[in-house]
């Protein structure tokens, strides 16, 4: 499979940086800040007091600050509300830092949006309009919080039902594409050890900002055999150019396999459903600290192992494949859950890994992902 392994080299390569995904770096209000501000909002208005901007998305962050700033918290409340400035769309509240050397870009004063007024459009960036003459001192508002980094989400998480709208018509290009008299001639005039290689012409993700552009690669084999795998090939800070690529290994003769497209459903539909669960996390989540180990180095200990599928961004990947899989064939996703862990297991073992040294790792792996997969059950169940 030359395709995803290129791929895959490419991704190892990359940088992940330290500022990926960040859209903005605030000081997050605690409940006891906003709730003391929210006495300015006027009735019928929507309430904000959530933080003061530190690092605003205009100014264009692409550094993290200083971890000391990164872990800063205050619980005594130094900087505070000091003044209000009121329109009709908006109102914010002027902030004195107490003389602490906080970084500051974009924004031009320190301030917090206390609320907006919905029914006239009001938008919380409609704070930063206001002039410094704007302001009319009030009794001071101690704000007590820590600074945070609040990272981007894109279209796709806005509304988590849709992955599996994209997922379908995915699998259904991937059909078409198979399927045609054209791909199926050509898939017969290769050699086993030549793989066909295409970018998939497809607009479903002309409106999602992180996937880029579809890549397939497809072998054929005399055997009967068939394998799925999947990248999704993150550029950490454009993630505009990010690609999904996938590789098919199949039957010489697949239009004619006995089950053959049953079996290609439910694989894409697990391996797509991981992919584009991937595409839906932060960089930083994908990037799990720099500590995931990627290919064949997550077989290296018994440690890394445990650090590969227990990561967050696997963990939200695999649950994400299980329940495409169970939509698909009806199966239930605790059985594949434990399907999926029993498939951990035996590539352990089978490289010379101790079946019983093995269980508490494959437990905490197990243990994360049915916390997931039962905390996405639920929220579907609430939606």
């Amino acid at each position: 499979m030359k395709l995803l392994r290129e791929y895959v080299r490419e991704l190892l390569e990359l940088n992940l940086g330290t500022g990926s995904g960040l859209e903005y770096t605030a000081f997050v209000l605690d409940p006891n800040s906003r709730t003391a501000l929210q006495r300015y909002a006027p009735k019928g208005w929507t309430s904000k007091a959530h933080h003061m901007t530190l690092i605003s998305k205009q100014a264009g962050q692409k550094q993290r600050l200083p971890s000391h700033w990164l872990d800063f918290k205050d619980d005594e409340g130094q900087m505070k509300v000091v003044a209000v400035a009121k329109n009709d769309k908006v109102i914010a509240g002027l902030v004195d830092l107490g003389g602490l050397p906080i970084p500051m870009k974009g924004p031009t004063f320190p301030h917090v949006t206390i609320a907006i007024n919905a029914d006239e459009d009001g938008q919380g960036h409609m704070s930063n309009e206001f002039q410094l003459s704007d302001f009319e001192p009030i009794e001071p508002i101690p704000l007590t919080g820590e600074v945070e980094e609040i990272f981007s989400q894109n279209k796709l998480k806005e509304n988590k039902d849709n992955t599996t709208s994209y997922v379908d018509a995915l699998e259904n290009k991937i059909f078409e594409f198979l399927f045609s008299k054209s791909t199926y001639e050509h898939l017969q005039t290769l050699d086993e050890e030549q793989e066909a290689t295409v970018v998939l012409n497809t607009d479903i993700f002309d409106d999602f900002e992180n996937i880029n552009e579809v890549h397939i690669g497809v072998s054929v084999n005399s055997e009967g055999n068939g394998e799925v795998e999947a990248a999704y090939v993150c550029v950490p800070t454009e993630r505009e150019k990010s690609n999904l690529v996938l590789t098919l290994n199949i039957p010489r003769n697949y239009p004619e396999v006995d089950g053959f497209q049953d079996w290609l459903s439910a694989e894409l539909a697990d391996t797509l459903s991981h992919e584009i669960q991937h595409s839906c996390d932060t960089s930083d989540v994908l990037a799990g600290d720099g500590n995931i180990p990627e290919g064949d180095d997550k077989w290296a200990d018994i440690e890394s192992i445990e650090r590969y599928y227990a990561s967050e961004a696997e963990t939200r990947g695999h649950v994400a494949g299980i329940l495409g899989r169970s939509r698909r064939t009806g199966e239930e996703p605790e059985s594949l859950l434990q399907q999926d862990i029993d498939t951990i297991t035996n590539k352990a073992v089978s490289r010379d890994y101790n079946k019983t040294e093995l269980v508490p790792v494959v437990q905490n792996i197990y243990n994360k992902w049915l916390e997931r997969l039962n905390d996405v059950k639920g929220s579907q169940h609430n939606s």
